[in-house]
């Protein structure tokens, strides 16, 4: 009777399983204003105001945000501040969130927050080592005073067994965590648009991140670069 529940239950989560919705993949397309180029399957979209040029494009959405792909350049014959936190994106149309206008995600906050996540678990990662140390010492002192029958230290043994087992898989998915996150700070750092003196004839890419909004129809990006404010307009539209 227990068999069969288990099996009944286990066809139902396995049911479940089955039945959830696959995530939802938006896209943001300019608006038919602007001349597109196309660069590596990316549409970009170039504008060049007094000495400055700015060519963006669309990159991605992930579940929580929206990438772009920047580059500028500065032809004038004075240095400039490229700060991300000053972009932002006006999102028009909204149906459901009550945000219309959201910053850019700050890289130097994100590094920062992962740097201190990696601390964190790398902290839990040594006490946790540190205690499998001492219990794999206290058998072994167990298995050496003890005096128990045979079939007790057989099943002592496979107990064993199976919690060092448990250990390893633990250890190496906190460590694999670990290495998951200094990949990530390694993105942050080599591919994400940063503050930066931008010089003279000089030029930087980079990637800028803002939060998604799904209900937005709309959106409107905004690059305020000198005195100068950039403005492009974007669809976004659900993939099917």
């Amino acid at each position: 009777m227990k068999q069969h529940l288990y099996l009944v239950l286990i066809v139902f989560i396995v049911f479940l399983a089955g039945c959830v919705a696959p995530g939802k993949i938006y896209h943001l397309t300019p608006t038919e204003k602007y001349k597109i180029s196309w660069f590596s399957g990316l549409e970009v979209v170039k504008q060049q105001e007094n000495d400055l040029i700015l060519s963006i494009a669309f990159v991605e959405n992930l579940p929580d945000m929206v990438i772009f792909s920047a580059d500028i350049t500065n032809r004038s014959e004075r240095s400039i501040i490229v700060d991300p936190v000053d972009f932002y994106i006006e999102y028009d149309q909204c149906l459901l969130d009550s945000q219309f206008v959201a910053k850019a995600i700050d890289p130097e906050k994100m590094i920062l927050a992962i740097d201190k996540n990696i601390a964190w678990k790398e902290t839990r990662l040594k006490s946790q080592k540190r205690t499998n140390l001492i219990f794999e010492k206290s058998d072994l002192v167990r298995d050496i005073s003890a005096d128990r029958k045979e079939q007790d230290e057989l099943r002592d043994k496979e107990l064993d067994q199976l919690r060092r087992q448990g250990k390893s898989v633990n250890e190496l998915s906190r460590e694999n965590e670990i290495v998951s996150l200094y990949e990530k700070k390694q993105t942050w750092i080599n591919q994400s648009l940063r503050k930066t003196v931008l010089n003279p004839d000089n030029s930087i890419t980079g990637k800028i991140y803002f939060p998604l909004n799904k209900s937005a129809q709309k959106i409107v990006l905004k690059i305020p670069l000198d005195d100068i404010l950039f403005s492009i307009d974007y669809y976004q539209s659900e993939i099917k």
